[in-house]
């Protein structure tokens, strides 16, 4: 593990947006500061969103569809799912398009 857990999300941040396209801010749900890009790869696209919790207070949002990918912070794979809570952490959502 990386001795400098900010640094690790810089990394990691810098790696999820590059090349990325920034589309729009995802207003649809409610306490959540969000962002959607588009990644044009040689394997296709990715839709990547960009969640977190406005005012550090848990919420639990149901996703349009089941992603493909899901990481914390930290770029650790989490459970892919619909349903999520959401916290004061960055999540990142990503499906293949």
């Amino acid at each position: 593990s990386f001795p400098y857990p900010a640094l690790e999300a810089y990394r990691f941040v810098a790696q999820m947006l590059d090349a990325t396209v920034p589309i729009t801010q995802i207003l649809d749900y409610q306490n959540l500061t969000g962002y959607k890009f588009i990644k044009v790869t040689p394997d296709g696209n990715q839709e990547i969103w960009i969640l977190w919790s406005a005012d550090g207070n848990p919420t639990s949002v149901i996703l349009p569809e089941l992603p493909h990918q899901i990481y914390d912070k930290l770029g650790q794979p989490q459970s892919a799912s619909q349903t999520l809570e959401i916290t004061a952490d960055v999540r990142y959502i990503v499906w293949d398009r």
